[in-house]
């Protein structure tokens, strides 16, 4: 008897040490806190990787996404369901009931409230509202079954359509912008032209109502959560089912792709946010929220996640397994500059000079190298210079968009491709 007590004890502790890690709260990094605010209804990181934009009833509230430091708030807002920031980082947008709302993303002046233009039925409240890629248009969609699309210039309403036959819960530009996806309480997920807001594919897989969708950065793949508890991955072009992740116990609130597209971040009324492996399917990793998950962000940078509920907190994690070259090897400096940052096929250095103890990255041959690295901490381009160069250009065209490392001697600076 007390050897099988032994070994059913042996058991438990395996089980409780498993457990922590895999359904770990280590991760968390810090908690953004707005007291005394209540009904979050939106958040987004700003695309420098600097802010996080989250709204709450009457007003939004801007973080510092580094230090979790609240830098401005912009109220009197009134109801928000979602806050976006355009993809140039200018402007963010916000649902207001049923007309979205455009403010200037650095100094929170509202620029212009759009009109929400007629509803096919009394009941209408916009659930979601977000930018096309080339930053000129808006796209909303509303509880009355239609999508709405303005124009960010003027502020005209160009089209609103009935969409699904049930409220649109989520509606979103193509990459290229030339197609509108929109997914609804009808189970069902729509492909539109969005010049002649023609319907060009209607697609069926879950047996329940679709809450989110999410394209993947190359705009080939779409993903899609819903009551049904699952996650699907579609081809875009097709319209067919790739695969389907099954992991969480209760409805998928919130999926956003990974900025390299390779994993998908979900957040669920389980209280769990989960990190998957696009390719394979599988399970990499699940954050405890404690609380029933609403919104889920990855930074820009691929470093960090945030998920909310629909209380007043926002959680930021570390995103395990990646080689987090800012901690681990970055050693900031002044006087080394990189220009232009953003940058497209080149860019230019202003090295500092190496001190003692700094060359470990030198050659046989007395060069010093220059190496990029990309988020996941993989070195994706060396170049040896001679020891006394004060300014390189490299060339970069054969990288592809994202964030950067520069590292030179024991220094390292991050910069954008875009």
């Amino acid at each position: 008897m007390k050897t099988n007590h032994k070994f059913y004890l042996f058991i438990l502790i395996m089980n409780f040490c498993l457990s922590g890690f895999i359904f770990s709260q280590n991760d968390s990094i810090m908690t953004l806190d707005a007291k005394g605010s209540y009904n979050l209804s939106g958040m987004d990181y700003s695309p420098n990787d600097l802010k996080i934009a989250a709204g709450y009833d009457l007003k939004i509230i801007i973080w510092d996404a580094i230090t979790g430091n609240p830098l401005d708030t912009i109220n009197n807002v009134g109801r928000n369901i979602t806050v976006n920031y355009s993809h140039d980082g200018s402007m963010i947008v916000s649902s207001v009931d049923s007309t979205p709302e455009l403010y200037n993303a650095n100094t929170g002046v509202l620029l212009k409230t759009l009109p929400g233009g007629k509803p096919l039925e009394k009941w209408d409240v916009m659930i979601g509202v977000s930018f096309s890629h080339d930053d000129k248009k808006i796209i909303g969609c509303y509880t009355d079954s239609t999508v709405a699309i303005w124009d960010v210039n003027t502020g005209e309403l160009i089209r609103r359509f009935r969409a699904h036959d049930n409220a649109v819960e989520d509606a979103l530009f193509s990459l290229d912008d030339s197609k509108i996806i929109s997914c609804s309480y009808d189970s069902t997920i729509k492909i539109w032209d969005a010049n002649t807001f023609e319907l060009l594919k209607t697609i069926k897989g879950h047996n329940n109502k679709i809450l989110r969708l999410a394209i993947s950065p190359d705009g080939k793949k779409f993903a899609s959560c819903g009551i049904d508890s699952t996650i699907k991955l579609w081809d875009f072009k097709t319209g067919e089912l790739i695969r389907t992740f099954y992991g969480h116990k209760r409805e998928v609130r919130s999926i956003v792709f990974s900025p390299n597209g390779t994993k998908i971040l979900s957040g669920s009324y389980d209280e769990t946010v989960k990190l998957w492996d696009v390719a394979s399917g599988k399970l990499l990793h699940t954050f405890v929220h404690n609380a029933p998950v609403y919104y889920v962000r990855y930074s820009p940078d691929s470093l960090r996640v945030a998920s909310a509920g629909n209380f007043e907190k926002i959680i930021i994690w570390k995103v395990p397994g990646i080689t987090d070259v800012e901690e681990h090897i970055c050693l900031p400096r002044e006087d080394l500059i990189i220009s232009p940052n953003p940058a497209t096929d080149y860019i230019e250095l202003s090295i500092p000079p190496l001190e003692q103890g700094e060359h470990h990255s030198v050659m046989f041959t007395g060069a010093v190298l220059v190496k990029i690295y990309d988020v996941l901490g993989k070195c994706v381009l060396t170049v040896p210079i001679h020891p006394m160069t004060r300014s390189h250009r490299m060339n970069i065209n054969s990288l592809p968009a994202g964030v950067y490392f520069v590292r030179v001697g024991g220094h390292m600076l991050k910069f954008v491709k875009l």
